[in-house]
């Protein structure tokens, strides 16, 4: 699956305004896509106010998608599922959705294809634990397309999306072992101390 991450800053709108303008905005795209979901940070120390997930069968009609316009970042990534509960898709939900989004930096020394293998390889079978383990409903997996010649660089070279019910099972999560095990799979991938890692709790509606 490919898809375009779409990330917003709302300047001087107040919250409530931007909201609606944002989901009136991707909702525009919901005929020519397989589908759309908007994300909103339940903080205030999110790099963005506004995500946005527009989902495509094939990267070309993904790319007709991208633009250029200020205050807003847009990465072209290929989505893998990595876990899921056997009824996640009967108990995620279609609003307001808890989910953690991490955006992720690769090390220095990677490219995006040797990065992406290394996450597939090992830091899959982690994410594919936390689904088994304990109370994570679904992982994804994103990974940044690299882009044409001239374009401009991915703000994100992964992204990874937890789902759960509730805060209470995210507390639950952390208190399990996995995450440790994930963090130190992390180094050797993962630039740990490069500013655009971020990790975020935001409520998701599909569209």
């Amino acid at each position: 699956t490919f898809k375009v991450v779409r990330m917003a800053k709302r300047g001087d709108k107040l919250p409530l305004e931007f909201k609606t303008e944002w989901l009136e905005l991707n909702g525009q795209l919901k005929r020519a896509a397989n589908r759309v979901t908007v994300s909103m940070p339940t903080s205030e120390n999110s790099p963005f106010d506004g995500f946005a997930g527009i989902y495509y069968s094939t990267v070309a009609k993904a790319k007709e998608t991208l633009s250029d316009k200020p205050g807003r970042q847009e990465v072209l990534c290929e989505e893998f599922i990595s876990g899921e509960k056997l009824d996640a898709a009967k108990t995620i939900k279609s609003k307001d959705q808890v989910k953690i989004i991490r955006l992720i930096i690769r090390k220095k020394d990677l490219s995006l294809a040797d990065f992406k293998k290394n996450w597939l390889t090992n830091y899959t079978k982690l994410e594919k634990r936390l689904t088994v383990e304990t109370p994570v409903l679904r992982v994804a997996a994103s990974f940044a397309v690299a882009p044409d010649p001239g374009g401009n660089e991915p703000y994100f070279d992964g992204m990874e999306e937890l789902y759960l019910a509730s805060l209470d099972d995210f507390k639950a999560m952390l208190a399990s072992p996995i995450p440790a095990l994930m963090r130190k799979e992390e180094e050797n991938f993962v630039q740990m101390d490069a500013p655009h890692n971020a990790s975020l709790i935001v409520e998701e509606t599909t569209l």
